[in-house]
């Protein structure tokens, strides 16, 4: 009897040690929790945030230089004829981002050496490095609290994304992140680097396309 409630114990152990793995395996990167597949977007992106985003393609953006977190400068839709620019959009204090940032940490490690990424947040300089602190992103956080090149670049929300070539024009613009958008981003990335495309698994980012909070709001 005792060696029967042995075996039972020890495969309700198994079962839960499974559990935890399986639990461990789809969580961020970062280990927070981001936002779950079924659960409702925020900021949900719109079919007129689509279009805007969509009438963006091939343009040319003015050009800027911005301080960065470890005190350097930040060329800004600089073409420099080598590297393909994306440019990824973060508002202080956005909970969306949270959520979205480990998917731009796991594409910045992939195309470390032939893109060149660069978040871009609307936070003051001491705000800004708490940020790249915390998050320790595998690319330059640069800070624009007058949001000088978001309104210029017309990121309304956050996590919208540019995608810039070689020349400074854009390739492709969204106005959030899910499954779908970062499949297309990194098939995109792969492109402009001029590399072969290698399958990316966005594992728990949202089906729904997901925005982030609007800059104009305090």
């Amino acid at each position: 009897m005792n060696f029967r409630w042995f075996f039972v114990a020890l495969t309700i152990a198994f079962a839960a040690g499974g559990g935890l793995l399986w639990y461990e395996s789809t969580r961020p990167p970062d280990g927070s929790l981001g936002l779950s597949e079924n659960e409702s977007p925020r900021h949900p992106v719109t079919e007129q945030m689509l279009l805007d985003t969509a009438a963006q393609t091939s343009k040319s953006l003015p050009r800027f230089t911005l301080p960065t977190t470890d005190d350097l400068e930040y060329k800004i839709g600089q073409p420099n004829g080598k590297k393909a620019q994306l440019v990824y959009f973060v508002k202080d204090g956005c909970p969306c981002s949270f959520d979205a940032e480990p998917f731009f940490k796991e594409l910045g490690r992939r195309f470390r050496n032939t893109v060149d990424f660069v978040c871009i947040t609307n936070a003051v300089r001491a705000k800004a490095k708490d940020w790249a602190g915390r998050q320790a992103p595998p690319y330059a956080v640069a800070y624009d609290p007058d949001q000088k090149v978001i309104k210029a670049y017309k990121a309304k929300h956050s996590v919208y994304t540019l995608l810039l070539n070689q020349r400074g024009e854009i390739i492709k613009m969204w106005p959030g992140y899910s499954k779908g958008i970062l499949t297309e981003m990194n098939s995109e990335l792969a492109k402009a680097a001029g590399v072969k495309e290698s399958k990316f698994d966005p594992k728990y980012a949202p089906d729904t396309k997901t925005s982030g909070c609007d800059f104009s709001e305090d």
